[in-house]
């Protein structure tokens, strides 16, 4: 014999669920403020806590940056083209990596990525219909020379011919070294050695014994 279970339905008055629900929404309200109230509290104690550090530890403030100075002097020699002379590095690490040519050039070198205008141009979409919300779109600009840099390590070094004194380009793929100055590479000490007095745009510094000395290293 089958006995059948009889489910039993319960008709709870409208008053208590509605309450129920209430009492649902009512306490996450109240976790949702009680959050909003203690990044508030954390804000307004972190404020009061950076006044403190700047009266009692003021930032320091100066007259004149001598890391500031540099980089002008730096900007000035690249902008310039100042006599350099520059070093193609093979890849790698080693401090005892010797050059694997070198010459007389003018300024910095030249990164093949630099540009002279903006690699990049808006377009609008505002069209309908419009698929992606709308607004503009950035996408790469093509080059005055017709085509699309891509990335590359590649340098460009202007070069000066020490025979007839023109200038030619040279490129490199791998590390150029350069000294802005007149310079030759030691193969013992690995490194450059300067040969003449770097440019007069570089700033004088004070040294000990009342000697100066210039930002490119050659003392007077």
């Amino acid at each position: 014999m089958n006995h059948m279970t009889k489910k039993r339905w319960f008709n709870l008055p409208a008053a208590v669920v509605v309450l129920g629900v209430i009492g649902v929404g009512a306490a996450g309200c109240g976790s949702g403020g009680a959050g909003q109230k203690a990044y508030e509290t954390e804000v307004r104690l972190q404020g009061a806590d950076t006044q403190q550090l700047d009266k009692n530890q003021p930032p320091p403030s100066f007259s004149r940056s001598e890391i500031r100075e540099e980089l002008i002097d730096i900007r000035e020699a690249q902008a310039r083209g100042v006599q350099s002379t520059s070093f193609f590095m093979p890849e790698g690490n080693s401090k005892t990596m010797d050059p694997q040519g070198s010459c007389p050039s003018i300024g910095a070198p030249v990164p093949d990525t630099d540009q002279i205008t903006n690699p990049s141009q808006v377009i609008k979409d505002n069209k309908k219909p419009i698929e992606n919300g709308g607004g503009n779109l950035v996408i790469d600009q093509q080059d005055p020379d017709g085509v699309y840099r891509g990335p590359t390590s590649g340098t460009w070094v202007m070069c000066i011919d020490t025979n007839t004194g023109k200038t030619y380009a040279q490129y490199w793929e791998g590390p150029v070294r350069v000294v802005m100055a007149a310079s030759e590479w030691d193969f013992t000490k690995h490194e450059p050695v300067l040969t003449g007095e770097p440019p007069n745009i570089f700033t004088d510094v004070k040294i000990n014994g009342g000697s100066t000395i210039k930002h490119g290293g050659s003392q007077k």
